[in-house]
């Protein structure tokens, strides 16, 4: 269990970190957007927080154009949702 939980926050902060790179954002920005401190981003991308709250996931989720299960997901199956065509309906 402890080495699961150890893959997810790094998954976690893995994908913050891709994906404020992807939006051209310093951490500095992601902060200001997220309405959290610097320091928090920087602890989150370094996997030095285990247990963030979901009120910040949710404020990094939505200044990354992001869900939180987006952050969750494992890098290929993150990437694989982006590339699958959109459903007509």
């Amino acid at each position: 269990m402890a080495k699961s939980w150890e893959a997810t926050v790094q998954r976690v902060s893995r994908s913050i970190r891709e994906r404020r790179l992807l939006l051209n954002l310093s951490q500095a920005d992601l902060a200001r957007l997220a309405g959290v401190s610097y320091r928090r981003v920087q602890q989150i991308e370094a996997a030095e927080v285990a247990n963030p709250s979901l009120r910040v996931l949710y404020r990094l989720a939505k200044a990354l154009q992001a869900d939180i299960a987006d952050l969750l997901r494992p890098t290929q199956d993150r990437d694989a949702r982006q590339r699958a065509p959109k459903k007509k309906g």
